[in-house]
């Protein structure tokens, strides 16, 4: 089966947080982040194009076959770009919300002006402005060819994706008692991330409690009841070893 000619394309839309106040704070700071956005591998990828417009990044599928394992195929790529985006920012102070979701998208250039628009991106905005969170979520559509990330319903249309898959591959395979043995880190395709994965649970939880504005707090406050909802046991581990490693993996 050829390419399909269409308008309806897998679309990630990622705002990030707080850049208005990151612009006029810092200079530097904004220069760091888009040459992280620059470094992000959704840009090696030929079958996706990316735009980044002040604090929105669009991903997108170029082409589409038509078939099922395609589906599959482009939203488990769209889910990693997300993925790769969280791990090159943790630590950093930088945060984002996004949603993945399918329709029309169209994206030209013509002559000298750029154009992008579409029903598709239209529905990504008001769904990620609606969210009290961050991270990624994602739509029933989307969802319905996810076979490798984890999720949890957040609302009607949305659910939560879990990017941490070192710390399911850990609930899978391994049964027990903290704390857990430091062989198990020794194999770096089964635990690819899991410090990254714990460094995040680490801010997530002291910014839901300690940030001194409200709102993002209730954002950090939603995204750490996901976490918890799923991973209650070892986070409860995490948090009473304050999230040290070494204490953590013996």
């Amino acid at each position: 089966m050829g390419l399909l000619v269409s308008n309806n394309k897998y679309l990630l839309y990622i705002d990030i947080l707080g850049f208005s106040n990151l612009v006029c704070e810092s200079e530097k700071r904004v220069i760091e982040l888009y040459d992280i956005i620059d470094s992000l591998n959704c840009h090696d990828h030929n079958a996706f194009k990316t735009i980044v417009f002040s604090d929105t990044m669009l991903v997108y599928n170029i082409d589409y076959n038509g078939i099922e394992a395609d589906d599959r195929y482009l939203v488990m790529f769209l889910i990693e770009f997300a993925q790769n985006l969280l791990y090159q920012t943790i630590g950093k102070d930088y945060y984002f919300r996004a949603t993945l979701v399918y329709g029309e998208f169209i994206h030209s250039t013509p002559d000298k002006v750029e154009r992008f628009y579409g029903k598709a991106l239209i529905d990504a905005y008001n769904k990620e402005k609606e969210i009290i969170g961050t991270g990624l979520y994602i739509d029933d559509r989307c969802n319905k060819y996810n076979n490798i990330f984890k999720t949890e319903k957040y609302n009607n249309d949305l659910s939560f994706v879990y990017l941490t898959q070192s710390i399911d591959r850990i609930l899978m395979g391994y049964l027990g008692d903290f704390p857990y043995s430091k062989f198990l880190t020794k194999d770096l395709d089964m635990f690819f991330g899991l410090k990254k994965d714990i460094k995040m649970f680490k801010t997530i939880y002291e910014l839901k409690d300690n940030h001194p504005n409200p709102r993002v707090r209730a954002k950090h406050q939603s995204t750490w009841s996901f976490y918890e909802k799923r991973y209650s046991k070892i986070l409860k581990d995490f948090v009473d070893s304050n999230f040290k490693i070494k204490k953590i993996f013996k």
